[in-house]
């Protein structure tokens, strides 16, 4: 332990005699930038998480006034419309979207697949999964 202490010293001297700079002071530096680095990583996390939530509220809006307008909903429609629900309120919606998502999940279901979801069954039913 003597060794890694006299080690440290020796060390802090020569960085402090080279660059006017203490290993203490350095660290404190690097430590100060990391911090500044992760404030404006959390920022952009936090700007791109309302961007995305600002989208999600719009399609939720507009798919949702668009089925309500036609009276019912089809089992595409209404898996469809669930997914956007589901990751709008994953990252904290709520309010109009929410009412949104009430109104329709109380309209009348019908049976209606489009040519999209056929073809995504039978490309998982090849594969052996299951479709969702």
């Amino acid at each position: 332990m003597d060794q890694v202490i006299k080690f440290l010293n020796d060390f802090n001297f020569a960085i402090t005699s080279v660059t006017g700079v203490s290993l203490w002071q350095l660290f404190k530096k690097v430590f100060a930038s990391s911090q500044a680095n992760q404030k404006a990583h959390e920022e952009l996390i936090n700007q791109l998480r309302k961007g995305q939530m600002a989208g999600l509220h719009h399609q939720v809006y507009e798919e949702g006034k668009r089925i309500l307008s036609q009276g019912f909903v089809t089992l595409d429609e209404l898996n469809n419309f669930e997914y956007l629900f589901e990751a709008y309120t994953a990252l904290g919606g709520n309010g109009t979207g929410e009412v949104i998502y009430n109104r329709v999940m109380g309209l009348n279901v019908t049976e209606g697949t489009t040519t999209f979801t056929r073809e995504a069954e039978k490309a998982h039913e090849a594969k052996g999964q299951t479709h969702e």
